[in-house]
């Protein structure tokens, strides 16, 4: 495995050893440019006009874990290049991220807007984690293609009844089937080097699959190449999945094996994919009603068996 020492800047030894591997180092090196100390006016106007992000904290034994961030459009901001506003009333009051971020100021975002397909991702440090809004101080910042997202529409939903949050260490059926019914998804990783991220899976329906009682087999499809989530999880396979689910965040969180095969073991992939077995589930309201309509699928979507 490269050292972190040799690495070409931006790249951990993890994400250098998956692009090794998959045949893409040059691929990778063009791109990695992309990959900013500070936030680009491109990445600025999706953040501020942004409903939906997603974050990674590191939760109380350690692995990451994920939160959804939800607010009107606006609510989001930009402190110049260097820094992110994230409003505390965007995040439920039973979400961990508060008290994660007490212990550990690291946190990774990932900003969606679901009708552009537009995604921007940004890993930085909480300044204080008391203050509202949160400030965020930037060390990478870069944007993601468009590719295998589904397109919906995004509006604010009636006021639902407050809910508490409920958490368990055994996935039911119900969310077992869920999990494998969705569209989209969002993964939380980290790696040894200090780095975290959020990132989103999307494909069609089924493009997750239950493999045996509670291991999930995700497709790794062919993306920007340089392969922030999958060589995070060759570094530290804890992970969080969530997805939304009603009025409700599902959060799964457990452990991963990459697997890297000759052939696809489905046909419509490549034969990359990764396996999850959750270990502990949290169920937490989101902080602003919201609901999806008008999906529409990418077209370049592979189509799995």
């Amino acid at each position: 495995m490269p050292r972190d020492s040799d690495r070409p800047a931006n790249f951990h030894s993890g994400e250098l050893t998956a692009q090794i591997r998959a045949g893409q180092t040059v691929e990778a090196e063009c791109l990695g440019p992309v990959v900013k100390p500070f936030l680009a006016e491109g990445g600025r106007s999706l953040i501020e006009s942004a409903r939906i992000a997603v974050a990674t904290t590191i939760g109380r034994n350690g692995a990451p874990v994920l939160s959804l961030l939800a607010a009107d459009a606006g609510a989001f901001g930009a402190l110049g290049s260097s820094g992110l506003t994230i409003p505390r009333a965007a995040v439920s009051p039973a979400d961990p991220l508060f008290a994660n971020l007490q212990r550990d100021r690291r946190i990774g975002l990932v900003y969606l807007d679901p009708h552009t397909r537009r995604r921007f991702r940004v890993n930085g440090e909480v300044v204080d984690s008391r203050t509202d809004p949160l400030e965020v101080s930037i060390l990478e910042a870069f944007p993601n293609c468009k590719k295998y997202l589904v397109r919906q529409q995004v509006a604010t939903a009636a006021q639902a009844p407050a809910k508490a949050a409920t958490q368990g260490r055994s996935i039911t059926r119900a969310d077992a089937a869920l999990l494998c019914r969705a569209s989209l998804v969002f993964v939380g990783s980290a790696n040894p080097q200090g780095q975290l991220d959020a990132a989103t899976r999307s494909g069609d329906p089924g493009f997750i699959r239950e493999v045996e009682r509670n291991t999930f087999e995700i497709p790794d499809f062919a993306g920007n190449a340089m392969y922030q989530t999958i060589g995070n999880l060759l570094l530290e396979p804890r992970v969080s999945i969530g997805l939304i689910d009603g009025d409700e965040f599902l959060v799964l969180t457990g452990s991963s094996t990459t697997h890297w095969e000759g052939a696809a073991e489905r046909s419509g992939g490549n034969g990359r994919f990764w396996r999850f077995t959750p270990r502990t589930w949290r169920r937490v309201p989101l902080p602003v009603p919201m609901e999806f309509s008008g999906r529409s699928r990418c077209r370049h979507t592979p189509v799995l068996d």
